[in-house]
This record gives structure tokens, C-alpha cells and sequence, in this order.
């Protein structure tokens, strides 16, 4: 009898091990993308705590280099630039420090033959410190979406080491009591808090569903009564025409024999509904856009003006060569102000902040010699350059702007 109980724990602790087994499913060439991802997201909390407040930072590094760091998504890791892309972001003999650093972090990708799991595998990539700036807390944040996206779980070797340290005791114990309804009562204790986890994280799933539906259904609800609102509007001027004493006496006279008269009317009628279209387009927007409410009605031919000139101004952000990229919707955030656009050509000039000069290479010559302004402020353009588009529709530096430091 008592044989029997010892092999019945035998075959527990058995059965305890073999779940607990781990093995390494990630594949060297996945593994060299997932240090890809965390060399990026290391690189960008370090150039932010270690060298906030420089120059660079506001102007290069937030409009060149961090939106390319950033394409390192956990959803699609071969998004995430290489060790190779990452250095040709940087100016040469520049940011020495940080890159230090992503160099470091690359060479893990040589050690994946040395771990036989994933966790231990995962876990080489933590850096806690660079340069006496802390990185722990960047650090957990990039293992444990590592380790959600592949199903590691972090704390179940704990919880199954303790389990067998108590196995442990128990076969050491004398004498030896093991009753078979205490082990069925642990194995269903062990079910029971499965499916309770398996439950909870549908009722996760079912409340994330319905609340995309409701938002759905708001969406759509609310696009039905501005359309039925706008037909109600239509409608209702047109019966008030329509009904018009004065269009009725006007139709019934004796000089309407050849309905001439009636397709006057009609034409009227219709340029009636084109302006109705064109103010309902106007109270759209000022509802979107309550600025709008603070013009005055009476300016209206003023205000054509006004769109019409805003509407020949471009912005981009930054450039590649003498090439204008980037473009965006105001000057927010703005390297360069593209106007006077007449077909193909057009002027610009420099509306960006305090940058490196080599930015300004082939785009602006200087005024002033730079060095001699110690501490630069602004930049100030003193003299239009021209653009011009090519082939591909991109404007291109067809001569420089001329620029002053202050």
C-alpha cells in the first residue's frame, strides 16, 4: 500500500516537471528582430534623459530621428530598423554615447545558441543602466511586451519551484502520509483556477466587443440625423417656394401660353437648391470649427480672399537633399513655408527653430556667419529662395533662401 501512494507521487511530480519544461520556440532570425525592437525603444529613453534640453533634440532628433525609432511596433517586429539603419540616422562623430549603446544591445543577437528557453532567452535583453542613466523601468516595459506577445509566462517557474520544494519535503518526510483524495483535491483546485482565468479573459474580450459596438452604433445614429436633419431642411424650403403666392399668380397669367415663364422658374428653382447645398456645407463647418462663428457675416468676399491665400501657403517639415518633405496642415512644428505658388514654381523661406547648420545644406546660404552669434535664439529669413516641383510632384530647391541668426 504504501508503495502504491509513493508512486503516486512519483508519477505528480512527473507529471508537474513535464508541464513545466521549457523550450525555446523562437527562431534566430524572429529573436534578431526582437533585439531590433528593443535596441530602438533603449536608444530613444536614453537620447531623451541623457541629452534633454540640447538643441538637437527639439529640432533633428524629434523630426528626423525619432520618427523612424518609433516604426518598432511589438505588433510587426520587421518593421523595426537594424543596428545598420540606426547609425546612418545619426551624423558621423556625433551621439557616440548612445550609440555605444545600441551597438552593445546588437551584439546579444550573436548569442542565441546560449539559451535552451525562451524566458532565459528574453531575459538577456534586459538593461537596467547606460551612462548612469537609469533604464529598469524602459527595460520592463519592452520584456514584458516581449513576453505577452509570445505567451511567456513570467512567474510560473516561482509558483511550480515552490510546488516541488514541497514535493521535496514530502518524500523526505517520515513517514511517509499521502491520502489520494488530498492529490485529486490539489489537481482540481489547479483546473478550477484555469478555467477561471480561461473566463475572465473571455468576459475581457465579450465587454471590449460591445463597447466597439456601441460606439458603432453612435457613430452611424448620429450620421442618419444629420442626413434627415439636412433632407428636412431641403424639403421644407422647397415647399415654402413652391407655394409661393406670388410664383402661382405669376404661372397662371395669360402671358405663361408658351411655359416659358415656367421654365424660368424652374431654373430658378434650381439655383434656389445649389445655394441651399452651399449653406448647409457652411453650417457644417461652422459646427466643426467654432472659430468660424467669430467672422463677420458681412465680410464674406473678404473671406474668400483670405482662404484663397491660405490656400497657396504650404508647410513641410523637414528635407532630404534639396528635396521638401513632410508636409503638414500649419506651421506647427514647420522647417520650411512654401508661397506665391503659381503653377510649377513658387517662393519659400525658413520658419523652423535653432537647428544644426549642416541642415540648411543646399537649401539656404547664411547672411551671417554663425559662429558669430554664440547664443542663437531664432532665424530670421532675409531673403526668399524659389522651388520648383519635378516629375514626382515634389518641391526642390531651385535657389536658396538667405537666412540670419539672432
Amino acid at each position: 500500500m504504501i508503495m502504491k501512494k509513493i508512486s503516486l507521487v512519483f508519477f505528480v511530480v512527473l507529471l508537474f516537471f513535464s508541464n513545466c519544461y521549457a523550450q525555446k520556440t523562437i527562431g534566430e532570425t524572429e529573436f534578431k528582430h526582437i533585439v531590433d525592437y528593443a535596441n530602438c525603444w533603449y536608444l530613444m529613453t536614453f537620447i531623451e534623459k541623457n541629452d534633454n534640453g540640447k538643441p538637437y533634440i527639439q529640432n533633428t532628433y524629434n523630426k528626423s530621428v525619432k520618427p523612424i525609432l518609433q516604426k518598432a511596433k511589438i505588433e510587426n517586429l520587421n518593421n523595426a530598423p537594424s543596428y545598420d539603419e540606426i547609425i546612418k540616422l545619426f551624423p558621423k562623430g556625433t551621439n557616440e554615447i548612445a550609440l555605444g549603446l545600441a551597438e552593445k544591445i546588437n551584439d546579444r543577437k550573436i548569442k542565441y545558441n546560449s539559451f535552451t528557453d525562451d524566458k532565459s532567452l528574453i531575459e538577456s535583453l534586459k538593461t537596467t543602466a547606460w551612462e548612469n542613466i537609469d533604464l529598469n523601468q524602459v527595460a520592463s516595459i519592452i520584456l514584458d511586451s516581449i513576453n505577452s506577445k509570445f505567451n511567456i509566462q513570467i512567474g510560473e517557474n516561482q509558483i511550480l519551484d515552490q510546488e516541488n520544494i514541497g514535493m521535496e519535503s514530502i518524500q523526505t518526510s517520515t513517514p511517509l502520509v499521502i491520502q489520494d483524495e488530498q492529490i485529486r483535491e490539489f489537481l482540481m483546485q489547479y483546473k478550477n483556477l484555469q478555467k477561471d482565468f480561461n473566463v475572465f479573459r473571455w468576459i475581457v474580450y465579450a465587454l471590449i466587443f460591445i463597447i466597439l459596438l456601441l460606439i458603432i452604433f453612435l457613430f452611424i445614429k448620429r450620421k442618419i440625423f444629420s442626413q434627415n436633419k439636412e433632407m428636412k431642411l431641403r424639403s421644407f424650403i422647397k415647399e415654402v417656394v413652391l407655394n409661393s403666392r406670388e410664383i402661382t399668380n405669376r404661372l397662371s397669367s395669360p402671358d405663361n401660353n408658351n411655359g416659358s415663364n415656367l421654365r424660368m422658374y424652374e431654373d430658378k428653382l434650381n439655383a434656389l437648391e445649389r445655394k441651399i447645398g452651399g449653406m448647409q456645407e457652411i453650417l457644417t463647418k461652422i459646427q466643426k470649427n467654432p472659430k468660424v462663428n467669430e467672422v463677420n457675416k458681412n465680410d464674406s468676399e473678404s473671406n474668400k480672399e483670405i482662404n484663397i491665400e491660405k490656400s497657396e501657403i504650404k508647410f513641410f517639415r523637414s528635407k532630404n537633399g534639396k528635396t521638401l518633405q513632410e508636409e503638414l496642415f500649419s506651421d506647427s512644428n514647420a522647417s520650411f513655408k512654401v508661397l506665391n505658388i503659381k503653377n510649377n514654381e513658387a517662393n519659400f523661406e525658413y520658419c523652423g527653430g535653432v537647428v544644426n547648420l549642416d541642415f540648411f545644406d543646399g537649401v539656404c546660404s547664411f547672411e551671417n556667419n554663425p559662429a558669430d552669434v554664440p547664443n542663437k535664439t531664432r532665424i530670421n529669413t532675409v531673403g526668399q529662395g524659389t522651388v520648383k516641383k519635378d516629375n514626382n510632384n515634389n518641391w526642390v530647391v531651385d535657389k536658396p533662401a538667405k537666412i540670419k541668426f539672432i
